[in-house]
């Protein structure tokens, strides 16, 4: 009840675009990686710890280039 309040609650353009910033960031600090999947995984792993949704992400890594 509470907890499903609160995920309704969440705008869903906020919550991408905070994705966005933060895989943004995640990647400026991945400059010497040069083999793409590497750093496709990297950002994967790093938006999974702090709870993002794998689809998410996936989406966001497709959609841009960062």
């Amino acid at each position: 009840p509470l907890i499903q309040q609160a995920l309704t609650s969440i705008d869903r353009e906020e919550y991408r675009s905070n994705l966005h910033d933060l895989l943004s960031k995640k990647a400026s600090t991945l400059t010497t990686e040069t083999n793409p999947l590497k750093r496709s995984r990297s950002l994967m792993n790093y938006a999974l710890s702090k709870g993002y949704e794998q689809s998410l992400i996936m989406e966001l890594l497709n959609d841009n280039v960062l």
